[in-house]
């Protein structure tokens, strides 16, 4: 179990001064459950704190300003994570990981010269836009370096205000330079900055979902693991670039950096023993289902990078490929599959 490892999660769906969301709440809910789950973060529960509106309401809020949580709440939650309240210094020795995971209403800006973003708190009204501002409270943890490794995960919108901009945060500068050069961070957002976040009903008969969240949560637990079972950032991020245009093709992919040198581990599981060895390939068989168009092509793609084109014959196609994660398609045609190599014949029907 990660007992060194901490979560603070928001979900804000109530904004009476700028209007409800349908699925913030829920995501972070799931997110919070994936946290805890063994074959997930594996954190105890005790040790995932949550921000969520119906810990709140009902009833509700007589006004706006009366609505939670707010930026005061979560500015508790949040330095009582790194923080020592013995002595009001940052935890020694460090906690492992710190995870921030914010949905709701949200928008963006700069700050010393990265993208950033901000989640709306609940009482955010004209004219006083109440905020979160996530990524400085991120950079904040991170000069504490109280913790290994900083997680900030943000699904809400980064729409670019002319008139309002982020809040510099209210807090000491209680910093560790020498410490804070090797703390790890991570820092993915729903879309890029200027863009708008997008949640909608994607299982029939579902609920209501960000979009993002959905994809992200569906990663964590289907990404192909390293040879040593570690589910990395990178394979994260591969498998969300790679699923995206199938629930999102016309909207703009999320922001999902990595450091390649200095990557987190989202989970780790026992390697599968039937997985390919390094420099491996594997035969993979194509196989259109009737009705069988003409002349055609398989359109392969691994994350947003086309691997190959490969031709028809008679309605089957052969292909060797590396263990990873792929999208097949049917040029021209809506017909596609999402398949993993992983063993050494993979078989996908289009």
């Amino acid at each position: 179990m990660n007992d060194r490892d901490f979560a603070l999660v928001v979900g804000i769906n109530l904004y009476p001064g700028i209007g409800p969301l349908q699925g913030a709440q829920l995501d972070a809910e799931e997110f919070a459950k994936w946290l805890q789950a063994p074959d997930g973060g594996d954190l105890p529960a005790g040790n995932v704190h949550t921000l969520l509106t119906n810990q709140f309401h009902p009833p509700m809020p007589v006004r706006p300003a009366n609505a939670n949580p707010t930026e005061d709440r979560f500015e508790t939650e949040f330095l009582d994570l790194v923080l020592d309240p013995a002595t009001g210094r940052p935890y020694t020795p460090t906690r492992r990981r710190l995870y921030l995971y914010l949905s709701g209403h949200g928008f963006s800006g700069s700050y010393e010269g990265m993208n950033e973003a901000a989640l709306y708190a609940a009482n955010a009204y004209s004219p006083s836009y109440r905020h979160i501002a996530a990524t400085r409270y991120a950079e904040w943890a991170k000069a504490t370096a109280a913790y290994e490794e900083i997680v900030l995960i943000m699904d809400c919108c980064r729409d670019m205000s002319l008139v309002r901009s982020i809040n510099s945060l209210m807090l000491d500068k209680v910093q560790n330079p020498a410490g804070a050069v090797a703390v790890r961070r991570l820092a993915w957002y729903a879309v890029p900055a200027g863009a708008k976040a997008r949640e909608r009903q994607i299982e029939e008969n579902g609920p209501v979902r960000g979009v993002f969240t959905y994809l992200l949560l569906e990663a964590l637990r289907k990404a192909r693991p390293d040879a040593q079972g570690q589910v990395t950032g990178y394979a994260v991020a591969q498998y969300i670039q790679t699923r995206w245009p199938d629930l999102a093709n016309k909207e703009l992919p999320p922001e999902l950096p990595v450091d390649a040198g200095r990557d987190v581990v989202f989970a780790t599981h026992q390697p599968d023993l039937s997985d390919l060895p390094a420099g491996a390939e594997a035969r993979v068989m194509f196989e259109l289902a009737p009705p069988v168009p003409g002349d055609n092509a398989i359109l392969l793609t691994n994350g947003r990078v086309e691997v190959a084109r490969i031709p028809l014959a008679n309605s089957h196609a052969e292909w060797n490929l590396p263990a990873g994660l792929y999208k097949a398609q049917l040029q021209g045609l809506p017909r596609q599959q999402v398949f993993e190599v992983a063993g050494e014949e993979v078989h996908v029907t289009l």
